[in-house]
């Protein structure tokens, strides 16, 4: 469904950077890691789709998440299992986990976990939102449900690292539960509130780590108290963004926006993109391209090349997705759903 207020655009856009920010291991990563993942899942919730029913709503999470995580994932694993001498039998058992949005292409790929968390959770909710009668009681209900499911997952290391899907579950449900509250930032924002907010955010984070892969949280109760505080902030902070008239920051406004409506490629196509930012990194420090591909997708990020990795990373996202829809291909593809 259309949002009419952009500044929730804004904020999707912003959390979408983040994600971009705290993968290319930017500063002030450890504290974006505390909530920017949530931050996302809980946009998404409260903006989801409540209008048009269960085939339809699942119809579009298949054309715009399912497909071109399955597809691009896949080609990718088969490219690798063609082009290396060893492992290949391991890496073609992984497309049907693919398939089943269990496993991902971590070298190229590796942020496109949130995606697959994304349609997950998303389709299981309204799923679940079918039994019952659509009132506050049976939302509150399905609240409960997914915070026990996120309960679970931090006490338990599941299969294919589903933990971090559940407690992803539980910001979605609370996104979805904030709206039907009523709870909307243009009535409930306040300075005050914003402040206050920032003020549990600081004190919390103190001694606070995520390692949300590997299901390792130095307090979990905090990581949800620094999410929840930190996503009233920055919702603060972009209603006040949409209400200035200051002519330098109109700008901001429509790339925060543009960002939003990219949320899938960018997620989706950065990693490829630290690829030939690591290749850059190589060719000016003079390391040897046969070493290229033996650690992961990021070399060093110190003398600010976290900023190299980040641009170069979220330019190729952006770039190769449009470069993607020209021509005839293009129409093949956009025809496939894969752009």
């Amino acid at each position: 469904m259309k949002q009419e207020r952009t500044y929730l655009d804004m904020a999707k856009g912003l959390s979408v950077l983040f994600i971009l920010w705290a993968s290319a291991r930017g500063v002030f990563s450890n504290y974006l890691q505390l909530f920017h993942f949530p931050f996302f899942f809980l946009l998404c919730g409260y903006t989801a789709d409540q209008e048009s029913d269960l085939p339809s709503f699942v119809k579009e999470k298949v054309h715009k998440i399912y497909i071109p995580y399955v597809v691009w994932n896949s080609l990718f694993m088969i490219g690798k299992a063609l082009i290396r001498r060893s492992g290949r039998r391991e890496l073609l058992l992984k497309i049907p986990e693919i398939f089943l949005l269990l496993e991902k292409d971590g070298e190229f790929f590796g942020a496109s976990w949130t995606l697959a968390a994304l349609f997950l959770v998303s389709c299981l909710y309204r799923f679940a939102e079918e039994f019952g009668h659509q009132d506050l009681r049976h939302h509150r209900i399905l609240t409960l449900v997914f915070l026990f499911l996120a309960f679970t997952g931090l006490n338990f290391n599941m299969p294919f690292m589903l933990s971090r899907v559940t407690v992803m579950g539980a910001f979605y449900a609370l996104g979805v539960q904030a709206r039907y509250e009523g709870f909307d930032i243009e009535k409930h924002g306040k300075f005050n509130r914003a402040l206050l907010a920032i003020l549990i955010f600081a004190v919390f984070t103190v001694g606070n780590s995520v390692n949300l892969g590997a299901n390792k949280y130095s307090n979990a109760g905090a990581f949800f108290v620094t999410s929840l505080s930190a996503s009233y902030a920055v919702l603060y902070l972009c209603r006040k963004l949409e209400e200035t008239e200051v002519s330098w920051l109109q700008g901001s406004k429509h790339i925060l926006n543009y960002l939003s409506g990219r949320a899938v490629p960018l997620i989706l196509w950065h990693f490829c993109g630290f690829w030939l930012a690591k290749l850059v990194q190589f060719k000016s420090t003079a390391q040897p391209f046969a070493d290229l591909f033996k650690t992961a997708a990021i070399g060093s990020t110190e003398n600010g090349w976290w900023l190299i990795y980040f641009a170069i990373g979220s330019a190729f996202a952006l770039g190769w997705s449009e470069l993607l829809k020209l021509g005839f291909w293009g129409k093949i593809l956009k025809k496939l759903h894969l752009v």
